[in-house]
């Protein structure tokens, strides 16, 4: 996930075509997420992914200057947060007292995946379009056709927790998939491994790991 930004600060929605940039501790959390990278998880690869919005853009940019040699950034348009509609440019608490039904089932995780935002999108919409550029990015990869060529993707909370709910099969119902936490900045790994009788070949081998955060350069 991106750094934090100044809506995450202070407590403001921005998702869709919103855009926040990073605070200061954002970017201090970018370069140290880059320094564990390549101190500690040795990453090895050609290419950081990302969607459009500047937050992404500035995180994958503090993060590349840290590895060696230093990765391309592409950035992917159909990657950006589900777009909450009126919600966005708003607290918690504004969109209560606008919205109070639908953020009482937000809150409960009862909200059915056609559930649109007023003026955003739906979360089925979201997950289609936020699965298809995973898939566009899992088939960059096999391109390359070296097993240890890593790929980093910088993306946000809500387009995390649905591709990690989608891997682990998580029943969409519900927005239960908020159910996964996602801090800013956190780690997941995702391994993609040779077929066998005993296991997928996609596996969740981490997530949410903020422990870059404390590690000392």
């Amino acid at each position: 996930r991106h750094g934090e930004t100044e809506a995450n600060e202070k407590g403001i929605y921005c998702g869709g075509k919103h855009d926040s940039p990073l605070t200061g501790e954002g970017k201090n959390q970018a370069a140290l997420l880059g320094k564990a990278l390549n101190n500690y998880y040795k990453f090895s690869g050609n290419f950081i992914v990302c969607s459009r919005r500047g937050r992404t853009i500035e995180t994958a940019n503090g993060i590349s200057q840290f590895l060696e040699p230093k990765p391309s950034i592409l950035t992917i348009e159909g990657l950006h947060e589900m777009d909450l509609g009126e919600w966005c440019g708003k607290t918690a608490e504004e969109n209560q007292k606008l919205f109070p039904k639908e953020c009482a089932e937000w809150k409960n995780n009862v909200l059915k995946p056609s559930f649109r935002f007023p003026g955003g999108e739906s979360m089925t919409e979201a997950r289609k379009r936020m699965m298809n550029c995973f898939n566009v990015i899992q088939k960059l990869w096999r391109s390359r056709g070296e097993k240890n060529d890593d790929i980093i993707i910088v993306a946000h909370s809500g387009t995390n927790m649905i591709i990690l709910a989608e891997i682990l099969r998580v029943q969409m119902g519900t927005f239960a998939y908020r159910s996964i936490r996602q801090d800013n900045t956190c780690l997941n790994i995702i391994n993609y491994c040779e077929s066998s009788k005993w296991r997928p070949k996609i596996q969740i081998v981490l997530v949410n790991s903020t422990h870059h955060l404390d590690m000392k350069f």
